[in-house]
Formats: C-alpha cells, sequence, structure tokens
C-alpha cells in the first residue's frame, strides 16, 4: 500500500548517478530481462511503502550461516510492520524508476529503527545492477546485485515484479 508523503530529498552523501544506460542495455539484451524495473508515470515522486516481514528462512541450513546473530535478529521482525518512505525517479532515458541509493537508506533506517545506520551509497541509475552501501564506523558493507528480473502487468492495475539478486556481507574490521 502506497500513500503520498512529504519526505527529504536529498540522496545520501556519496551517491551518484552516471549518464550512461550503454551496460544496462547490454544486460537487457544478453539476458532478455529488462535493464530495470519500470513503473507509470504516476509513480514519479515520494511514497509511503508499508512493509511487513512474513518469515526468514536458511533454505542451505543455519551452518551456512556465517552470522546466525543477523538471522535470529531478523525472526524477532516476523510479524512486524515498518513505514519507510520510497522514490521513484527518471533515468537518463526518460523512464520511471526505483531510486535505489536513497530507497536502500530510507528502508534501513525503518528496519534498524535509527537514523545514519548507512553511510555512503554507490549506484549509477543507469546501470542499476549494482550497488554497494557502506555503514559507519568499521568499514562494513553491503554488495547488492540484480542477476535476474521480470516485470508484468496483467491488469490495468496491477504490476507484479521479481528480482533474484545476489547479496555479500562485508564484516569489516569485524571480519566476515
Amino acid at each position: 500500500v502506497a500513500a503520498a508523503a512529504a519526505a527529504s530529498t536529498v540522496a545520501p552523501q556519496g551517491a551518484f548517478a552516471m549518464s550512461s544506460g550503454l551496460v544496462s542495455d547490454a544486460w537487457s539484451t544478453i539476458s532478455g530481462a529488462p535493464s530495470d524495473l519500470t513503473f507509470p508515470d504516476d509513480f514519479l515522486g515520494t511514497w509511503l511503502c508499508y512493509s511487513t516481514l512474513t518469515a526468514v528462512s536458511t533454505p542451505q541450513g543455519d551452518g551456512m550461516v556465517q552470522d546466525m546473530a543477523v538471522v535470529n535478529r531478523a525472526k524477532k521482525d516476523v510479524g512486524e510492520q515498518i513505514i519507510y518512505p520510497l522514490r521513484f525517479i527518471r533515468n537518463n532515458q526518460n523512464r520511471v524508476v526505483m531510486d535505489r541509493a536513497w530507497n536502500v537508506v530510507r528502508m534501513a533506517e525503518a528496519t534498524a529503527r535509527a537514523r545514519n545506520v548507512i553511510e555512503s551509497v554507490e549506484w549509477d541509475v543507469d546501470d542499476p545492477n549494482l550497488l554497494t552501501a557502506t555503514m559507519p564506523g568499521d568499514g562494513r558493507s553491503v554488495f547488492f546485485r540484480v542477476n535476474q528480473r521480470s516485470e508484468k502487468y496483467p491488469a490495468l492495475d496491477r504490476i507484479e515484479t521479481s528480482e533474484v539478486a545476489q547479496i555479500v556481507f562485508d564484516g569489516g574490521d569485524n571480519g566476515g
């Protein structure tokens, strides 16, 4: 459920966008998948997102998890609703897309129930498949790479999207 919201439009320090869509277009041609999820013009702007975690699992077993404290922490959030602003912008091809750099900061703050949990975000609106976020202090970072995506418009009032991503957590000075 989304509702219009007034929110700050300042990107986190370190966020940037470049003017080249060539890599993204090549990805789309090779994979057959859209280069990014696109949305109707009506989505342009900032909205409120209501999100509820419904399950946490370790499909390959707990032994594959480096830090079970993170999994156990997430399990405590099952059933809890968080609300955060979600922003949509235009890329250089004039398509409406999610502002992933801005959105990841807002979602992290809502999940952590704290401000300033992300120090910087590196992301290119025209090559949206890679995003790196760095946490303040000890050099921890998260690397996010979209490997596959799809979007469908089964009805005039419905959009179905999905993304498969590789997410790597770097423990920084803490190891991992």
